[in-house]
């Protein structure tokens, strides 16, 4: 399986112009940055400079750690201060195999997915699982078929 059919199994469509993938702007805050992951229900949001370009990525993990170590509120705080800027960025082709090793070796849950110089979309473990759960799924309900005589064959 590719990151381009576990994009497609989360609603997302690869195309030209690629999918809405929620970005903050380097300059915004914590706090900030704490609504629109509530508000999209999302646990990353990729962070852009003032020409859009890719600055990095906060996730509710960075925000903890960095909670843990202020012992205080976050929510002024530059995100800029927060942020992950080692962002690990992976293509539609690469196989989901691969992103499962790279997401667990580098300890990471959300991977940026570029198409060429295009953010394109976010995969996360949570995608990943999903769509492995789901074609388990549909492999069952095949054997099941082709048992049963159910097969179009």
């Amino acid at each position: 399986m590719k990151v381009a059919e576990v994009l497609q199994g989360k609603g997302s469509q690869i195309s030209e112009i690629g999918t809405e993938v929620v970005k903050i702007g380097e300059n915004s805050t914590v706090g900030e940055a704490v609504e629109k992951l509530v508000d999209h229900n999302i646990g990353s949001l990729v962070v852009v400079d003032s020409k859009g370009e890719i600055s990095g990525i906060i996730t509710e993990r960075d925000i903890l750690r960095k909670y843990s170590e202020f012992k205080g509120s976050l929510e002024q705080k530059p995100i800029s201060e927060v942020m992950t800027t080692n962002v690990i960025f992976v293509q539609p082709s690469n196989d989901v195999e691969y992103i499962k090793k790279l997401m667990t070796n580098n300890r990471v849950r959300h991977l940026p997915v570029m198409k060429g110089s295009e953010l394109i979309g976010i995969i996360s473990i949570g995608d990943v699982l999903k769509a492995e759960h789901d074609k388990c799924i549909r492999e069952e309900k095949s054997m099941e078929d082709y048992i049963t005589g159910k097969y179009p064959g």
